[in-house]
């Protein structure tokens, strides 16, 4: 249903019946990992989630990793300001 590297991938899905017999299949909630050997990043004028994956993980489709570590809503908040800390999780699966 998702592709491996989606922060879906994997994740047990359940199977809504709604009251017209309709099934819809869903994810379950994920947990969020917060491992003690998380690395910081200090924001720098020109960062970008993408970039900063692909720096770390490899892959800048995995900046969702970055978003969840730091509980962010809004990803283009993470690096609006110059100086701040963002946890780096460690690459997970």
């Amino acid at each position: 249903m998702f592709a491996a590297g989606s922060r879906y991938g994997g994740l047990p899905q359940a199977m809504y019946v709604d009251r017209d017999g309709r099934a819809h299949r869903y994810v379950l909630l994920r947990e969020i990992p917060t491992p003690p050997d998380d690395r910081l990043h200090q924001v720098q004028q020109r960062d970008r989630l993408d970039i900063l994956a692909n720096e770390y993980f490899g892959d800048p489709e995995q900046s969702w990793r970055i978003c969840d570590a730091n509980g962010a809503f809004d990803p283009d908040e993470l690096v609006a300001e110059p100086g701040r800390r963002l946890v780096i999780p460690q690459q997970v699966r």
